[in-house]
């Protein structure tokens, strides 16, 4: 127990060495917040092709939905207040209306409480027409579920490519961080697309098992528990042995089978160090990612009570805050498994006494 206890302060060490190595280098970040703005325009293409093709049944959305991302978009344009406004307006209108048949019933001699209540029952009959219209479409939607699954594989795909692209990058300049290299984003985006075979190799694979791992939760019934956590318990371990096969890939030039095996051979033989790196490393990461988000939430609220209008300037500086330390999260993540490539493979060659590297020589020590 002590010497778990030892080497997970010893992780919690090199991560923070880690984390000095991007306040150092800033240049390496960049990949990490290229990805992510690479992803959310990947996002928004996928939609405004579907949208303006009429396709959007392609991923479960109907005209209802739609309406409902132009509501959300009025909001970040016209701010909360004209929002409320507007539902008060309606609200106000629909009272006006009814007091107004009220009042004329009441002329007549008529029941006014009856007419209210008929009036509300009918007003609740519309909304549970509505959701019910809304499930029957869904339903209607079962003959479209395979291109749907087919549309989906391929959005996964796309978007877990474009995460390996940038995430060689970043393991690129770690990498030549580490030797004393100058670390140039152009230099890393050469050296990846030289590897860009293996990534979409290694994406499709990812693909292949988020789907199984996806309609294993997916699944119904009593088997639906322990398929769930069978399909998280690959998944992390799939995660793992990616974060390890990137590096032999950009810096060794292995293919997906050799970095697999490698990625094998180094969890085999540290497993202590990567189980308790791995949950080391997603504390932290969720902790920067955390605390960046509140801190954009924070900003963000302080940016609309000095400018409330437009709405979507708070909500920017909202995402440029967070949006940096997710990155900066992400880059730990890499830097870490990089470093514990490159000591596993000297370790490999040299024995013990083969140098630490970088953030891990503080836990390797």
């Amino acid at each position: 127990m002590g010497d778990f206890l030892d080497r997970l302060g010893r992780a919690f060490s090199f991560i923070g060495e880690a984390v000095r190595m991007g306040f150092r280098d800033t240049g390496i970040l960049i990949p990490s917040a290229l990805s992510l703005v690479a992803q959310f325009a990947y996002v928004a293409i996928i939609f405004l092709v579907l949208s303006i093709t009429g396709s959007l049944w392609l991923i479960g959305m109907d005209s209802e939905d739609v309406e409902r991302l132009r509501a959300t978009g009025r909001f970040l344009r016209e701010g909360p207040g004209a929002a409320l406004e507007r539902t008060i307006s309606e609200e106000v209108e629909w009272q006006a209306s009814l007091t107004e048949e009220v009042e004329a019933a009441t002329a007549r001699g008529d029941d006014p409480q009856e007419l209210i209540d008929r009036r509300r029952l009918e007003r609740e009959e519309e909304r549970a027409a509505a959701a019910a219209e809304r499930e029957r479409r869904r339903e209607a939607q079962t003959g479209r579920r395979y291109w749907q699954a087919v549309f989906s594989g391929g959005g996964v795909f796309g978007a877990l490519l474009i995460s390996y692209i940038f995430s060689a990058m970043t393991v690129s300049l770690v990498h030549d961080h580490l030797c004393g290299k100058s670390a140039h984003v152009g230099k890393a985006a050469r050296v990846v697309m030289r590897r860009f075979g293996s990534l979409v190799l290694l994406a499709v694979v990812s693909t292949i098992i988020s789907v199984l791992a996806g309609a294993a939760r997916g699944k119904k019934g009593s088997e639906n528990a322990v398929g769930a956590i069978v399909a998280g318990i690959i998944e992390s371990i799939w995660t793992v042995a990616s974060f390890l096969i990137l590096p032999g890939m950009v810096i060794h030039r292995l293919s997906l089978w050799q970095g697999l095996t490698r990625a094998k051979e180094i969890a085999s033989k540290n497993l202590l160090v990567v189980a308790v790196g791995e949950v080391a490393v997603g504390l932290v990461a969720n902790f920067i990612a955390l605390a960046g988000v509140m801190a954009g939430m924070l900003a963000g609220f302080f940016t609309w009570r000095a400018l409330p209008h437009p709405f979507y300037i708070p909500v920017g500086v909202t995402g440029v805050i967070a949006l940096v330390a997710i990155s900066f999260a992400m880059f730990v993540r890499h830097a870490y498994y990089t470093c514990l490539y490159l000591n596993a493979v000297e370790t490999a060659k040299l024995g013990r006494r083969a140098p630490a590297r970088g953030p891990l020589a503080a836990a390797l020590a």
